[in-house]
């Protein structure tokens, strides 16, 4: 091979990752060693990657063409700038609570780390902080100059409120105190350098939220619904708070979407069918997948381990790999971020 993309290869649609490569920010690219460089994650589809490249590579090799992926910054909201050491920070939001974001958010982050990619989550719900439970880890972490000590599980760097307090100890405050403690997680938490870091966001559109939107840079958002027709109305009264906020959707997952029995393995819809997706698909969000309600996911959440973990080769596994590599698809079709000399941010920040 030579080092110049052709363009059967540049206009390369990844049905896997539901992404036309002309319409990634960060082109696709061949290193001197004639590696491919690619702008999102690929493990868990790339065999079958590699085969279409190499039909659509107008040479015929015959040779498996390498691949590497190299996660850029993408621009967030308004004037804000990425962090020091996070490239990426994605919000996973739904407008009503129990539709299942939180168990969602730890298995798509559990996914994108699987991929080799360095990821994290922050417990944005400081009332009702459900990681520990989620990653089973209910012990304090310390803070050491000044800085929350975050914790290592399951191969992603978490930080909760659950940590810092005691697991029966309910939060009595006002929202301008939780979002200053919304703000300090961010922050004031030593982060490694980060790839992804997930923010576990708090049900509705209240003062953690608005904090979030104005202070912390947001790379993209992932919408969580259900099926149920008060799921999707709220959901798409979040749509709305998000876009005036100019905080970019990068798609919806419809959760609980069906139950298949597990004796006769009929697929059983619990809530109205297509409703999320034909309501939320005509405010042009992109459908990124939908889960099925299944009592393993269950089951691994209550025992404090993700399920793409467990089982990664299950089919609810790959369900949930592929909306993860979806959506970080999704936004490497973002612009990529510019240098601010006159970022108002603090230079001491992450």
């Amino acid at each position: 091979m030579n080092q110049t993309i052709p363009d059967t290869i540049r206009q390369f649609h990844d049905t896997y990752a539901q992404v036309n490569w002309q319409h990634l920010a960060q082109a696709v690219s061949l290193s001197p060693q004639n590696i491919l460089q690619l702008s999102y994650p690929h493990s868990y589809h790339q065999p079958s990657l590699v085969s279409q490249l190499q039909a659509a590579w107008p040479e015929n090799t015959d040779q498996p063409i390498p691949i590497h992926t190299s996660i850029p910054k993408h621009q967030p909201q308004g004037l804000l700038q990425p962090l020091k050491k996070i490239k990426n920070i994605i919000a996973v939001h739904a407008n009503k609570g129990g539709v299942g974001k939180s168990t969602l958010t730890t298995n798509i982050a559990a996914a994108i780390a699987g991929t080799g990619c360095r990821v994290g989550i922050l417990d944005g719900d400081l009332y009702g902080p459900n990681q520990p439970a989620l990653i089973g880890f209910q012990e304090k972490t310390s803070i050491r100059d000044e800085h929350y000590q975050p914790i290592e599980r399951h191969g992603i760097t978490h930080m909760s409120m659950g940590f810092l307090i005691d697991p029966d100890m309910p939060l009595v405050w006002r929202g301008p105190m939780a979002s200053n403690y919304f703000q300090q997680m961010v922050f004031k938490t030593q982060w490694p350098e980060l790839d992804y870091l997930f923010i576990d966001c708090p049900p509705g559109t209240g003062d953690i939220l608005l904090t979030m939107a104005q202070k912390v840079p947001i790379s993209g958002v992932i919408l969580v619904t259900t099926p149920q027709c008060l799921s999707v109305n709220d959901c798409i009264k979040g749509v709305g708070m998000l876009q005036k906020m100019q905080l970019p959707i990068l798609g919806f997952i419809e959760n609980m979407a069906s139950y298949q029995c597990q004796h006769c393995h009929q697929e059983n819809s619990i809530f109205p069918t297509g409703h999320a997706i034909t309501q939320l698909e005509e405010t042009k969000i992109v459908h990124l997948g939908s889960v099925p309600l299944h009592q393993s996911l269950i089951q691994s959440a209550e025992q404090g381990q993700p399920w793409v973990n467990q089982s990664p080769d299950a089919p609810l596994s790959q369900i949930i790999q592929r909306i993860a590599i979806r959506a970080c698809a999704a936004l490497a079709q973002r612009p990529i971020a510019k240098p601010n000399i006159y970022s108002t941010q603090s230079k001491d920040k992450t």
